[in-house]
């Protein structure tokens, strides 16, 4: 269900998708932006809302997993 929960590229590549859908959305729809969008770093990415997002579910899910209750 959550591949990208134990880390590498699935994890990336999800928040990268999520940041191109958002650029769509504010209107960045050209091949530059897209491009630009491939070429960020880890860091860059997990740094963008949509990479401190999936951190977030991917914690919360794998504290839950550990029998951790989060109130």
């Amino acid at each position: 269900m959550f591949d990208f929960m134990f880390g590498g590229k699935r994890k990336l590549e999800l928040i990268r998708e999520l940041l191109e859908q958002r650029m769509r959305e504010e209107g960045f729809d050209d091949m530059d932006s897209r491009l630009k969008v491939k070429e960020l770093g880890k860091v860059q990415l997990l740094g963008t809302p949509e990479g401190g997002i999936v951190t977030i579910v991917e914690t919360v899910v794998k504290s839950q997993r550990q029998g951790a209750l989060l109130s």
